[in-house]
Order: C-alpha cells, then structure tokens, then sequence
C-alpha cells in the first residue's frame, strides 16, 4: 500500500484528503465541506480591495488589485468568510462566479473576465427598424442572463 502524505489534497481547490487510520476524520471532513459550499454555484458580493466591517458566514468577495490589509497578497483571489475567518481561493481557468452588485457573470480565462455590451445599430443608409429592435433585443437578453452588466 502506497504512503500517503499528511498534507495531500486535492489539485484544484485543496480538499483535504481522510488518512486511514486519522483520529478526528470529521475535522478533515467538515473542512472540505466548507470549501465545497463557499466554491460551489459562486456568486461574490462584489470586487473590493478590503474586506466588509462585519462579514457574514459564507460572505465571498473578489479581491481587487488594491488590496491592502487583511486582504494584502491576495490579488483576483476568492474571498471567503468561513468561521470569523477568511479563506482564500485561487480561480482556475474555467471558473465563473456572479457579480451580485453588478449582476454580471465573471469567468476565469489568464485573469477575471466579462464580456462587454455591443452599442446598439445606428447609422448606415438604410434603416432597418425591425433589424435594429431585434439586435437590442438580443442584447437586452444577454444583459438578463449575466452576460452584461445591468443597467
């Protein structure tokens, strides 16, 4: 039987391996329980340089490049409030969170992402009402998803 490290985890979000034989499994269980909820369909208050005064459990947040203080080093990183305590989390190519301030979806792909709204048609030498209501429906709809930003 091959000797597993104390300090394994799991590649991408370091869930903390049981041990055979580990006293207090629970511990260990309870722990990645806990990053499994924060990471889990993600939705961060917003993007901050600094934490809220008051945190609540569970409370995630993006950390600007500004970020000083508690959050200092911790740059694009996730940001969650787990026991009185913050936790932080590296994002990985493909992960998306929402934007509950902006209700905006944010995706990983070589930093956060988002996509930007199309002006809406204007111009050219023949008017297409018809065209162009289709065209900012669209975008209205894009915007509902958490495509774009709310207005």
């Amino acid at each position: 039987m091959a000797e597993i490290d104390l300090n394994q985890a799991t590649t991408k979000w370091q869930l903390p391996f049981l041990i055979p034989g580990q006293a207090q499994k629970e511990v260990t269980v309870n722990e990645a329980f806990a990053r499994i909820d924060s990471l889990l369909s993600l939705a961060v208050a917003g993007v901050s340089a600094n934490p809220p005064p008051e945190p609540y459990e569970g409370e995630a947040w993006l950390v600007s490049s500004e970020a000083s203080g508690v959050w200092a080093g911790q740059v694009d990183r996730v940001a969650v409030c787990i026991g009185s305590a913050w936790q932080f989390y590296s994002p990985h190519p493909g992960m998306q969170v929402l934007n509950e301030q902006t209700g905006q979806y944010l995706y990983c792909f070589q930093g956060w992402q988002t996509s930007s709204e199309p002006a809406s048609p204007s111009g050219g030498e023949t008017v297409d009402i018809e065209a162009r209501a289709s065209i900012d429906a669209i975008i209205d709809a894009l915007r509902n998803s958490g495509i774009f930003p709310r207005n």
